[in-house]
């Protein structure tokens, strides 16, 4: 008869062994300390419910780890509802006292939704953080009221709604009142889901995503939100022609804007931000004059000249109008997502950061992904060596500069006078990352301590 050896790993080795397993089977590589929410879908593939069918010490580990079962969505709309029903009930009972972070988006239609919710409300006074995609909003109080008033740990609520059920000639969305007693509610994403069809409370919210939303309705929202501190806004022409009464966000100090074209003209001018500390945006389009000189416009009027980080996603044109402005003197760190940028136009970029110490004058670290255009090894060294050693006291000097192409045609390999520079630069101490298409093959080469 074999003997048995007793399970000698200890506990917290183990339960940090099953925490990477979800962080490495159902986690964001963004997020790579963050412990990510199961998919039901796959539970059955990876997650605690896999290791608990490991071994009998396992199974015990598991079951006594509530925050392995805290976080959890239902992606699947091609399963049975009474399958995962069962299953999430079991979920949710192993969270024992956990805050629970519940994903309900994943294509659910409105059978299944009706069905889920009815399983997931009587945990409502452990939801932290709640998701939903409604198929059909016109049922939604129905469905939510049962909530009212049970939330009282809801710090996060994201609703999706299709986009057709705001077309004009659909019925008119009911108010959703469920939400409106959650006095830990602080960060609110709506798509698509008019603000006026859902009380909130306005007043205590730090973190508003209206995406899809009818300016003038967007905007008489965020005249209810005195203490918003990130707003992310795509806005759409207002109904009718309706203009809004311009809102000042005063305390609002992280700023993204999507989809910043058509409309950009139309609702810019209704936002005054003067405290902007970290701005976004998204811009492909190809007249870039013209929209750089509607958000330029924005922050001139808004006395916004403390800027320190900018993202953009945006053609050439665009980038270079808005990084010249005055209200960019401040900014220490730029990240760049290239939209049709060149190989001539990098090189562009680059050439007026070497030459012109009034452009971008206190950039400390540049970061550019995603970028399809060839790498102008010359110019790149140039510019390198200009923001790092030839600068004043009152200048800023460049710290650390990333670079990572993603597709395109293939680098070619640069000079050995160029990785020799390159190299003098890192052992001098700027933090220098570059991911390349090399040439011969298309792969990734690095340039880090050893080959650069």
């Amino acid at each position: 008869m074999p003997s048995y050896t007793p399970y000698s790993v200890p506990v917290e080795i183990t339960s940090e062994i099953f925490k990477q397993h979800l962080i490495q089977f159902f986690g964001d590589p963004s997020e790579a300390d963050v412990l990510p929410l199961v998919d039901l879908a796959r539970a059955r593939d990876g997650g605690p419910l896999l290791l608990s069918h490991v071994c009998r010490a396992w199974r015990s580990i598991a079951l006594n780890m509530p925050s392995l079962w805290s976080r959890v969505r239902v992606s699947s709309s091609e399963t049975d509802p009474s399958d995962w029903q069962e299953l999430l009930q079991c979920w949710l009972a192993r969270a024992g006292t956990q805050l629970l972070d519940l994903d309900l988006t994943g294509g659910l239609d409105q059978n299944q939704t009706a069905h889920l919710f009815s399983t997931v409300a009587p945990y409502s006074l452990r939801w932290r953080s709640f998701q939903c995609y409604w198929t059909n909003p016109v049922s939604i109080p129905n469905d939510t009221d049962i909530i009212r008033g049970r939330i009282p740990s809801l710090c996060e609520l994201r609703v999706w709604i299709k986009r057709d059920d705001v077309a004009p000639g659909k019925p008119e969305i009911p108010i959703i009142t469920a939400f409106s007693d959650a006095p830990a509610l602080r960060k609110v994403e709506l798509s698509y889901l008019p603000p006026k069809s859902i009380s909130l409370p306005w007043a205590r919210l730090t973190h508003l995503d209206l995406y899809g939303q009818a300016m003038d309705q967007a905007i008489q929202a965020l005249h209810q939100t005195p203490n918003l501190k990130q707003l992310s806004a795509d806005l759409r022409s207002a109904l009718g022609g309706v203009q809004p009464t311009p809102v000042v966000l005063g305390h609002v100090h992280d700023l993204s804007l999507s989809n910043v074209f058509g409309n950009v003209g139309k609702y810019l001018p209704n936002l005054t931000v003067p405290g902007i500390k970290t701005l976004h945006v998204y811009s492909i389009v190809y007249e870039g004059r013209s929209h750089a000189a509607a958000l330029l416009s924005m922050l001139t009027r808004s006395h916004c000249t403390g800027v320190e980080t900018i993202s953009m996603h945006c053609i050439y044109n665009f980038a270079i109008n808005v990084l010249a402005a005055p209200a960019m003197d401040k900014v220490r760190h730029v990240e760049l997502q290239p939209a049709y940028w060149s190989t001539s136009t990098l090189a562009q970029f680059f050439t007026r950061l070497a030459s012109d110490s009034g452009f971008l004058p206190n950039i400390r670290s540049i970061r550019i992904w995603n970028c399809g255009a060839g790498i102008p090894y010359t110019e790149l060294a140039n510019m390198l060596a200009a923001r790092f050693y030839n600068r004043r006291a009152d200048e800023g000097k460049l710290e650390s500069f990333h670079l990572i192409r993603d597709s395109g045609e293939v680098d070619p390999i640069p000079s050995a006078e160029v990785e020799d520079q390159l190299r003098g630069l890192r052992s001098a101490g700027l933090d220098i990352h570059i991911k390349r298409l090399n040439k011969r093959k298309i792969s990734y080469r690095d340039f880090d301590s050893d080959s650069a």
